[in-house]
This record gives structure tokens, C-alpha cells and sequence, in this order.
């Protein structure tokens, strides 16, 4: 049995899971339980592309620590679709010299072969 690390992230809509050391292994879901039984599901699943294409699984390397820092309680902020942010439900304007990436075209990563 191979264990990876998995981070599964609040999309505000659902859930959505991913492991660094599979790029492209992703998987979501409605409450935090089902992106991770996915998540099982897509692992199980990529490896097992993998190993049918002859292709080496890679191991996991992935480690992760959680670190506490002294600060206040404080909202998540939020990034909005006119790209300002949004903290605590109040919008704010990026500054005038932050530069923003164009919406399009997307990013797109390379399949490896």
C-alpha cells in the first residue's frame, strides 16, 4: 500500500482534492468526506493508468506539518472575478501597479509522455 499526501481545499461551492507528487490526479466533492473518498478512487485510479502504460509510479514525497503563528482571528480573503479582493465582504480595489495575468488564454500543463 502507498500513502500520499492530500490537500483538499474549500472551493466555497464543495470541496476539491489534489496530491502534489500525481499532477494531474485531482478530484471533488460536495462535503470534505466525499473529495477525499474520491480522491481515494482517482489515486487508486491513476496508478493503475499508470502501471498499464508501463510508466513508473512515481513515490511519494510529499510531507506536510501544520504551523502556528500568532496572529488575530481573521476571514479568508477571497479573490473576486474583476480581480480585486474581498475581505470580510468588503470589496478592495488591486493597486494601481499590480500586475494582473490575462484571463485568457488559460494555463494549460503538459501531458507527460
Amino acid at each position: 500500500m502507498i500513502r500520499y499526501v492530500i490537500l483538499i481545499e474549500n472551493a466555497g461551492s464543495g470541496y476539491s482534492a489534489y496530491t502534489p507528487d500525481l499532477p494531474g490526479c485531482v478530484s471533488a466533492g460536495r462535503t470534505r468526506e466525499e473529495a477525499e473518498e474520491r480522491m481515494r478512487e482517482a489515486l487508486a485510479f491513476h496508478i493503475e493508468g499508470l502501471r498499464d502504460a508501463g510508466e513508473p509510479v512515481p513515490s511519494p514525497t510529499t510531507t506536510a506539518a501544520y504551523v502556528e503563528v500568532a496572529a488575530q482571528e481573521m476571514e479568508p480573503v477571497r479573490s473576486s472575478r474583476e480581480g480585486g479582493r474581498r475581505v470580510r465582504g468588503t470589496p478592495i480595489r488591486p493597486a494601481k501597479d499590480e500586475r494582473r495575468l490575462p484571463d485568457w488564454p488559460p494555463l494549460i500543463m503538459p501531458v507527460p509522455k
